[in-house]
């Protein structure tokens, strides 16, 4: 017992220090430049010396004491900072997600109609090709993936990131006849550690990614008096973003492959058939009214 409490702790300890202390100090450093130089100052090397040093020697003539708490003082900072990338990181995933508050309702509209706009129009190129006297495999392909770039269903968000997911759903539903939402927390109870542990993982990369996009948020406050933290900004806001992306389309594939792989699964367990069998519309819609009942 002694041991795996020993373990946790040193985990907790070095996620603390990888996730919260290190960046929240990087922050830090930046602020103490923004504070030191300003906009006059942006890339005075020698002026941020100067005034580092100046500070430096005033609190070592205060003492140990003095330094020591300053220090603490720092940790603390770092900490507090790197907590509250937690809540923008959050701002930044619902953003992404397509999310938006009802203040934003009309420039969300908007940009769904665009993008179903644009989604229906690659759809009828892509069909009219199918039916076509003659259809090129190739030309089907590419027309396939002009649609498909755009979104994988019919969009329902105004973003790519909140339509990629948004798509599994509506997929499933098309397909077998299956809820997801209301199926899933019973289909992640059969699954199994391996299983579970690359959702798991995809999932992180997508919050890590978000957690970029929070970073990116307090470096922009300390644009207002240092300019080049804003360039540092929009560095951690595209880097976030591109690797949400891939996150994204990556934890949407595993979540429709889990529903194709193991939804017989969850038919066998909830008693709706005692032979395994792949997933059918007729299964799939038995699951949904067992699963959501009546609801």
């Amino acid at each position: 017992m002694n041991t795996f409490l020993q373990e946790a702790s040193k985990r907790l300890a070095d996620r603390w220090l990888t996730l919260l202390v290190l960046p929240g100090l990087l922050w830090c450093g930046a602020a103490v430049a923004a504070l030191a130089l300003g906009h006059v100052h942006a890339f005075d090397p020698a002026h941020l010396v100067a005034t580092v040093e100046s500070h430096a020697r005033r609190l070592q003539q205060a003492g140990t004491v003095a330094t020591v708490a300053a220090l603490f003082g720092l940790a603390l900072t770092a900490s507090a900072v790197g907590l509250a990338v937690r809540p923008a990181g959050a701002v930044i995933e619902r953003c992404w997600m397509g999310q938006w508050p009802r203040l934003f309702a009309r420039p969300a509209h908007g940009l769904t109609l665009r993008r179903r706009r644009a989604w229906l129009h690659a759809s009828e190129a892509y069909e009219q090709a199918v039916l076509g006297p003659e259809p090129d495999e190739a030309r089907l392909e590419e027309l396939a993936l002009r649609r498909n770039r755009v979104s994988l269903a019919t969009p329902a968000r105004p973003t790519w990131m909140g339509d990629r997911m948004a798509a599994v759903d509506a997929r499933v539903l098309a397909h077998y006849r299956l809820d997801l939402v209301s199926a899933w927390p019973r289909l992640w109870l059969l699954l199994d550690d391996s299983s579970r542990a690359e959702l798991r993982h995809a999932r992180g990369e997508f919050d890590a990614a978000a957690r970029l996009g929070g970073w990116s948020v307090l470096y922009l406050v300390l644009a207002v008096a240092w300019w080049p933290a804003a360039v540092v900004s929009t560095v951690c806001m595209l880097s976030g973003w591109v690797r949400a992306r891939a996150a994204v389309a990556a934890l949407a594939d595993l979540v429709e492959a889990t529903v194709d792989l193991h939804g017989s699964e969850l038919a066998t367990a909830l008693g709706l058939t005692d032979t395994p069998r792949s997933l059918t519309p007729e299964l799939g819609l038995a699951i949904t009214r067992r699963t959501r009942k009546g609801a």
